[in-house]
């Protein structure tokens, strides 16, 4: 059975194929990690970066259920789709390429706009309490966990 909101799950049926057809499930996984690998570089997901093992994880535990970063649900299937699937003609491999660079430059925009429109950044570590000297504004962040969250 599909589990709702799967990574896994989505780009199958993105890609054409039904969630309970598990042949491809491999292949499919590895193009998606190697996708999650690429957006980390460009700031992206958890501190330590992000993989999936099969369809139990959810673009809700990536994304953390931002919608302004839903973009990278159609960067993962474009990257998995020219890995998997590739499109037969050079003007569609082209037009991919293209659509993947623009959408990499987008997630990376919208990732320094978040970080540089929160103002002071605070690194919270071994559970910690948020300072209470941090100002109105201020983000705190936990590098191990990923969460990241503003005072207000």
């Amino acid at each position: 059975m599909a589990v709702e909101d799967s990574i896994l799950d989505l780009t199958k049926k993105a890609l054409g194929l039904d969630a309970e057809y598990d042949v491809y499930d491999m292949d499919i996984t590895m193009f998606i990690n190697d996708a999650f690998s690429t957006l980390h570089q460009i700031g992206l997901g958890k501190s330590d970066g992000f993989s999936i093992t099969d369809s139990s994880q959810t673009w809700t535990e990536f994304l953390g259920g931002r919608k302004d970063l839903d973009m990278a649900k159609t960067y993962v299937y474009m990257k998995v789709r020219m890995l998997f699937d590739p499109t037969p003609t050079s003007y569609l491999v082209t037009a991919y390429e293209k659509m993947i660079k623009e959408t990499e430059w987008r997630i990376n925009v919208a990732v320094e706009t978040i970080i540089a429109s929160y103002g002071d950044i605070y690194i919270i570590k071994d559970d910690e309490e948020f300072p209470l000297s941090a100002p109105k504004g201020a983000v705190g962040y936990d590098p191990v966990s990923g969460n990241v969250w503003r005072n207000s």
